[in-house]
């Protein structure tokens, strides 16, 4: 039950929404083509397609842990208003939000197909934690029905037809379950000494994933892991501070060594973008098979070296959302409220959030220069970049 607008824990995952309506669902055509995957897409970035409704283009996002298709209440006018709302559930909150007949929308030239509804929520919170311009969340309403190939290596995404063979050279064929709340898509597979643990496959998250309860003591308790950073969980009833996980142990999938991942701890598990973006991942749902072909060794998913703050965009300006006082950031005197005009020399404006957020850890001790406006007095602050727990 995770999905993004549930917790983004620095924006970490999308929705997960319950219906009541059970009648079945129609008979459709799944999409058939390939597009250019995004800049930053399992970098930091979420995986994002451009949908067009009423023949005007929109950034959506691509979300196998959201249950139900949603768009930006601005795009709620010509809706057809369906007479109940729904529960729309999360890892951390809990939202209903008011069912509407789906409206016809296309993607790459082609229909999208729906099963029952779609929900329009507010997303204003989500455009301000990534940066993108997102009006939208595609689901797994609409993906089930697709053959998903996401190729990092290539920066391809491509929807196989149904009699496209999938290339198995080299490749690990996991079971795709949905036996998960509201039938979203999960694999088992034994993490580290946690035999056949179960994960939601999870595309709006877009750090490596997020660890239960139950997980988080079996992995400290073992020794596979120490805490990591406390990072704001953003939702919609305000902020709220969660503990990441650093694995000290090389987590192994199909054939690939991911060392030094960091998790957030949640109420469930999931596996998120980064995660999947040391393979070719083809996700034939329909099939219920996961296909995965190595593509590269996995870098840590991590720098020791931190500032402890959140950015996000208000404005057309970078600014930052939430600083830790005990961290690198808040130490050396950045605020909550601050712009921030440029990074080490490298101005602001017109770059990409996870582009920015790159600068602001390292693997190697050190400082960054940061020039801010504070109350529209400008200000340079050097931050003294400080370890995570070893």
């Amino acid at each position: 039950m995770n999905r993004l607008l549930r917790a983004f824990l620095l924006f970490a995952g999308i929705l997960a929404c319950c219906g009541c309506s059970q009648s079945p669902p129609p008979e459709s055509t799944a999409l058939v083509g390939q597009i250019s995957m995004n800049p930053g897409a399992g970098q930091g970035n979420l995986l994002l397609v451009h949908v067009t409704l009423n023949s005007k283009s929109y950034l959506f996002a691509v979300d196998t842990g959201t249950s139900v298709t949603t768009l930006d209440r601005a795009l709620q006018s010509g809706l057809t208003t369906m007479p109940y709302k729904e529960a729309v559930n999360g890892a951390h909150s809990g939202i209903v939000a008011q069912a509407f007949e789906p409206p016809e929308l296309m993607l790459d030239g082609q229909p999208l197909a729906f099963n029952h509804f779609v929900v329009s929520l507010d997303l204003s919170a989500l455009r301000r934690i990534s940066g993108e311009p997102i009006m939208g969340i595609l689901g797994m309403d609409v993906l089930s029905k697709c053959r998903l190939r996401l190729d990092f290596e290539n920066n391809q995404i491509s929807f196989l037809g149904p009699d496209e063979q999938v290339s198995t050279t080299g490749a690990t064929a996991l079971e795709i379950q949905s036996s998960t709340p509201y039938g979203l898509p999960s694999i088992n597979f034994d993490f580290l000494n946690s035999k056949n643990a179960s994960f939601i496959i999870d595309t709006g998250n877009v750090g490596a994933g997020i660890i239960s309860p139950q997980l988080y003591t079996q992995v400290m308790q073992g020794g596979d892991a120490v805490p990591g950073e406390v990072i704001p969980a953003f939702t919609q009833k305000g902020t709220s501070l969660t503990h990441q996980v650093r694995f000290v142990r090389s987590i192994e999938l199909a054939g690939v060594d991911h060392p030094g991942l960091i998790f957030a701890s949640g109420s469930v598990n999931t596996l998120g973008l980064r995660f999947f973006a040391s393979y070719v991942a083809t996700f034939d749902f329909p099939g219920h098979e996961l296909y995965l072909v190595p593509i590269a060794p996995a870098a840590p998913s991590f720098d020791a070296y931190q500032s402890n703050m959140a950015i996000g965009l208000e404005d057309d300006k970078v600014m930052v959302l939430w600083v830790n006082p005990n961290g690198a950031a808040g130490e050396a005197g950045i605020k909550s409220g601050d712009q921030i005009i440029s990074v080490d020399g490298t101005l602001t404006a017109g770059r990409e959030l996870w582009q920015i957020r790159k600068q602001l850890h390292s693997p190697t001790p050190g400082t960054i220069d940061v020039n801010i406006i504070r109350k529209n007095q400008p200000m340079q602050i050097v931050i003294k970049l400080k370890k995570i727990s070893a």
